[in-house]
């Protein structure tokens, strides 16, 4: 299951669960640096990367998103490197209960084990999701929802103040 902003995807296995956060960002690298070495690996500006994930992905009518890898365009770096820097930037880890810290080694042997190992079809979407993240935003639902004002009953005193 995957989720964005901090995107954090999440791998359950038998009595254990282990999530990563992905995020280019300030926190471990300028987000500049993120992308001009994203870029330089990719042999492509920033917003070619993002159509390339992007290309053969379609909202159907219930906003879900339909893959349709006929019309895709992306590299297979496109892929690896933005869920390696993204790994990078994300810093962090939970295996086994345990919080742990993904440096640059930590992120490249994930990316052997289990991008390099996995349907790319599923990588496809984790990349893009990365990448729109960065470049369009991301609130956090859980987030969201816990910052909605709690409802209040109108009192003749507000009823008033908003009416004019």
């Amino acid at each position: 299951m995957c989720n964005a902003r901090k995107l954090r995807c999440r791998s359950a296995s038998s009595d254990t669960q282990t999530r990563y956060t992905f995020r280019i960002s300030k926190l471990r690298l300028c987000p500049l640096r993120q992308i001009a070495e994203l870029q330089t690996k990719c042999g492509a500006g920033v917003g070619a990367i993002y159509a390339r994930l992007h290309a053969g992905r379609y909202l159907n009518r219930m906003n879900a998103v339909v893959l349709n890898p006929l019309e895709a365009g992306f590299k297979y770096e496109d892929i690896t490197e933005t869920i390696r820097l993204a790994l990078i930037g994300g810093n962090e880890g939970l295996v086994a209960g345990e919080q742990i810290q993904v440096s640059p080694t930590k992120a490249m042997q994930l990316v052997r084990d289990y991008v390099h190992s996995r349907p790319l079809l599923e990588n496809w979407k984790v990349a893009s999701a990365i990448l729109s993240a960065f470049l369009i935003g991301y609130s956090d639902p859980e987030k969201t929802e816990k910052k909605s004002p709690p409802e209040t009953e109108a009192t003749p005193q507000t009823a008033k103040a908003g009416s004019t």
